[in-house]
């Protein structure tokens, strides 16, 4: 081997390794799109929040953040049919994800079927979705009584960072 085309294919290896790498490190294009759709929804933007959810699940229709977090979309929006899909679907799906952060404390950590299922129960009660985001500061209140209204809001997600 030629000491030129040793060096070439050094280049294109070094060249592919480092595309691989960098490819490895970022997320998926859905998971951005779901990251920066729950940020809309945790500052109440819904239709933006709809908007990336929605083009997220164009690219991957399984993916259980979006379809978690645009069930909430629908069901702070008043279309609980179109929620009711979007939980069964995270609850047929039994994704093994995990809410990294959540607007309810007490979720954070838990199964992205188990929020589902609490926020399927919600819509089945009537409760309408209209969640006070994790980043607004909780209205002044005793404790005990913010913990038992926790349970009462409809819960989005996101992945851990």
């Amino acid at each position: 081997m030629t000491p030129i085309i040793f060096i070439r294919n050094t280049a294109g290896f070094f060249l592919a390794l480092t595309a691989i790498l960098a490819l490895a490190g970022c997320g998926s294009k859905d998971m951005v799109l779901s990251d920066q759709g729950f940020k809309e929804l945790s500052e109440g933007n819904n239709e933006e929040a709809a908007m990336k959810l929605e083009e997220a699940l164009a690219i991957n229709p399984d993916n259980p953040y979006a379809l978690l977090n645009l069930g909430v979309v629908y069901h702070r929006m008043g279309r609980p049919e179109k929620a009711r899909r979007m939980y069964e679907k995270v609850i047929t799906l039994q994704p093994k994800e995990t809410a990294g952060s959540s607007n309810v404390s007490s979720f954070s950590g838990k199964s992205l079927t188990e929020i589902a299922e609490a926020n399927l129960k919600l819509l089945e009660e009537g409760a309408s979705g209209s969640p006070t985001p994790f980043s607004e500061p909780v209205p002044a209140s005793p404790a005990a009584t913010r913990a038992r209204n926790a349970d009462k809001r409809v819960s989005w997600a996101r992945a851990a960072s």
